[in-house]
């Protein structure tokens, strides 16, 4: 993954269809590596007051998205699923059909490049809990082990050797080339947990685990897993395959092209048709103010379509100033007095007692013009005196290089309505040939209505004219800050604890393990495999006592599969599976059958002191049993219950 950042990384891991869903403000990230992105916000929630999501997928389309799916799960705060309420929540979308070409497979990509040399030897550990293992109930321990073992060496796996201590019968450890895994039976309770540490062919690793379910006769259902990132091992045989094989890589075709009919050849009725659908947004009877190109220059065909439509209370038209160049010396006061007049003439036109709903841009009306429109505006005298609480603005282009259309409507946006309710809008409606047209629209109605009519709209343009149109972005507006905050509070009682408070009470602790990952902390220092092998017999051995008889405990070696060793001792109840990588990482697998964090303490302390220039980096301790344990015994107590019971 290299020149990719971690969000660009995990886009990598969906299916073509799928989604990435991230909380907080996260728009602008995502809008840069998924084709369709969608931020929505929560408000009134709990404790926070609001939250933001952010949501891409380079084949789902958001805002035209036909349906919902209903998973069945029961929620207070948002209350059940309702198409067209979902629409509220609606702040910014973006449709960036360019960024494919940034995230698809190409020629020559840095993912795909295999290294000459081996820079890193990443390991991973796959937590089992296996319960309601039936097969328990009637086999002996060598025969499940053998059942397990077959199991792996039918997943092509090459096992190295079988670690079953005589006295330790229910702790069993077999060696591969690829990693090891660890056994440890409980016939009683029909539970066996598995510790699987692969450092090669991590793509068999789902595979490995179903397997092995299988062997002891439990499943997926009645077993739970999880992984953690540790260490591996330099110099294996397959390292290069396995490069090849780990982490994500681009899937996405370049050439895969949204199939649209050929549009419809653009002409002044197609025009026509996509104004009177937008100036749905514009309530009737209102007051419009439509901005012309310089008089007696163009033609004003906008306010000619707006006069026809007959619906508005009164149309006001003014005309641009002469085209001012603002490279000439006098073009400040040049734009200064074309703003104190157009000021003056719309003042006196609007009149007192009414107020503008809508301001309507005719594609003739120049950049200056833009400048002009927006200082007017921006003055807070002026706005309120002149627009309405809620007004619409519209704004449509056929030059693409008229940005600043966009940028105007925006500029309206951030620094004149602001708040929300409010949704600004660019669309494009794409003929034959390549023609097309630009809308730009800012409405301040409401917000569900305003997305669902934006769509209903979007599709009558497509149905009547025969075109095709696409949204490339909406903005919302900035949020309301509210003094106070009285959302509506739900206690523990208000949801139904009943599967919850059975998994509490059906876990049982029987053992507990950490996982430590260690590394070197200065440079010239080098470890070796006698090195590592002496620290793990001499820390054993001074942890030592009646109970726990870890200084005589065999440390067997395994140093054949690649440039480090896999060292591994079983005693009374407890086991250590020590990796080194050959370089500077060593991984400690630890499961004693106590819960004695003073016991994992001195054993991490004793250790490196045998080796003081390692550090513990990164440290994972979890409980391991069944009824899907995730709490220590500590935690759990004896008759104890927690507050959310």
């Amino acid at each position: 993954t290299t020149g990719l950042d971690i969000m660009e990384t995990l886009a990598l891991l969906l299916k073509p269809d799928g989604l990435m869903l991230k909380n907080e403000v996260y728009f602008e990230a995502m809008s840069d590596i998924f084709e369709h992105t969608l931020q929505y916000f929560y408000f009134d929630v709990p404790v926070i007051c609001s939250q933001s999501m952010v949501i891409g997928s380079n084949n789902i389309d958001f805002y035209r998205q036909e349906n919902l799916t209903d998973h069945g799960i029961d929620t207070l705060l948002i209350g059940p699923l309702n198409y067209d309420e979902h629409f509220a929540l609606y702040h910014d979308y973006a449709q960036v059909p360019d960024n494919r070409k940034k995230h698809c497979m190409r020629e020559n990509d840095e993912l795909e490049k295999a290294p000459l040399r081996q820079a890193s030897s990443p390991g991973i550990i796959m937590i089992i809990e296996a319960e309601e293992a039936s097969i328990l109930e009637n086999s002996s321990s060598p025969e499940i082990v053998e059942l397990v073992s077959s199991a792996i060496k039918g997943e092509g796996y090459s096992i190295v050797s079988t670690i079953l201590p005589e006295d330790e019968e229910d702790v069993t450890v077999i060696v591969m080339k690829e990693g090891y895994v660890v056994l440890r039976l409980w016939p009683d309770l029909n539970y066996c947990g598995y510790d699987i540490h692969l450092w090669s062919r991590f793509e068999k690793q789902g595979d490995l685990k179903k397997v092995l379910l299988s062997a002891v006769g439990s499943s997926s259902t009645s077993s739970s897993s999880f992984r953690i990132v540790a260490g591996g091992m330099f110099g294996v045989n397959t390292w290069k395959s396995d490069e090849k094989k780990r982490g994500p890589r681009r899937t996405l075709d370049c050439d895969q092209v949204e199939t649209k009919d050929e549009g419809k050849k653009m002409s002044s009725d197609v025009m026509d048709i996509i104004l009177e659908e937008n100036m749905k947004f514009v309530e009737k009877d209102a007051t419009v103010l439509v901005v012309c190109g310089v008089i007696n220059s163009q033609p004003c065909n906008t306010l000619d379509r707006i006069k026809k439509d007959g619906n508005f209370k009164e149309i006001i038209d003014v005309w641009s100033c002469t085209t001012v160049n603002e490279f000439h010396k006098e073009s400040a006061q040049l734009l200064y007095s074309c703003e104190r007049d157009l000021l003056n003439e719309i003042t006196r036109r609007v009149g007192s007692g009414k107020k503008i709903g809508a301001i309507i841009i005719d594609p003739t009306m120049p950049f200056a013009m833009g400048q002009v429109l927006v200082r007017i505006f921006t003055n807070l005298k002026s706005k309120v005196q002149l627009l309405t609480g809620n007004p619409t603005v519209i704004a449509t282009s056929m030059n693409e290089t008229e940005q600043w259309r966009s940028n105007m409507i925006n500029r309206f946006r951030t620094d004149v309505i602001i708040f929300e309710p409010l949704l600004t809008a660019d669309t494009t409606f794409e003929g034959a040939e390549g023609e097309y047209i630009d809308v730009h629209i800012i409405v301040t109605n409401d917000k569900s209505s305003d997305v669902i009519k934006m769509r209903e709209i979007l599709k009558s343009i497509e149905e009547r004219t025969g075109v095709n149109a696409s949204i490339e972005e909406i903005l919302g507006g900035s949020i309301h800050y509210e003094d106070t905050h009285n959302p509506i509070e739900f206690l523990p009682s208000d949801y139904d604890r009943t599967s919850p408070t059975d998994q509490w009470a059906s876990q049982e602790p029987l053992e507990f393990q950490t996982i430590f990952q260690m590394e070197v902390q200065r440079e010239k220092t080098k470890l070796s495999k006698s090195k590592i092998k002496i620290a793990v017999e001499k820390t054993l051995a001074s942890l030592d006592t009646h109970d726990s008889s870890s200084g005589s405990a065999i440390v067997h070696e395994f140093s054949s599969m690649g440039d480090g060793c896999l060292l591994i001792a079983v005693w009374s109840g407890s086991s250590v599976m020590v990796i080194w990588d050959g370089r500077s990482h060593v991984d400690i697998n630890l499961t004693i059958d106590e819960e004695d964090d003073n016991y994992f303490d001195s054993f991490e302390k004793n250790f490196i002191k045998e080796l003081p220039s390692l550090k513990t980096t990164l440290r994972d301790e979890q409980p391991r049993g069944y009824g899907r344990v995730i709490n220590f015994r500590d935690d759990i107590g004896e008759g104890y219950e927690p507050l959310w019971a």
